[in-house]
C-alpha cells in the first residue's frame, strides 16, 4: 500500500497498542493525518506547474491567517475583560 503523501511503502507500526498503517518517511499514519494543509501542500509539491494547486494553497492560507488572528483578537478580549 502507498502513501497519498509521498508515494512511500506504508509500514505496519508495532510500538502502539493498536497496530496502524503508517509511513516513516513523512510522518502519515492511516486515518488520521491527512489533513486539508498536508494534502495541498503534497499537490502543491508534486505538480507546481497547475494554476489550480496554487489557487488552493492561497485559499488555505488566507482562512488559516483569518482563524489565527480571530483566535488571538479574542484571547485578548478575554484577558481584558478578566482584568477589569
Amino acid at each position: 500500500m502507498k502513501c497519498p503523501q509521498c508515494g512511500s511503502d506504508l509500514e505496519m507500526d508495532f510500538h502502539r497498542k493498536i497496530p496502524l498503517m503508517m509511513c516513516y518517511n513523512c510522518g502519515y499514519i492511516e486515518g488520521r493525518t491527512a489533513t486539508v494543509s498536508t494534502t495541498v501542500y503534497m499537490l502543491y509539491q508534486n505538480s507546481k506547474k497547475d494554476p489550480a494547486v496554487l489557487y488552493w494553497v492561497l485559499v488555505n492560507l488566507l482562512i488559516s491567517t483569518v482563524v489565527l488572528l480571530t483566535v488571538n483578537l479574542l484571547e485578548a478580549r478575554q484577558k481584558k475583560a478578566v482584568k477589569a
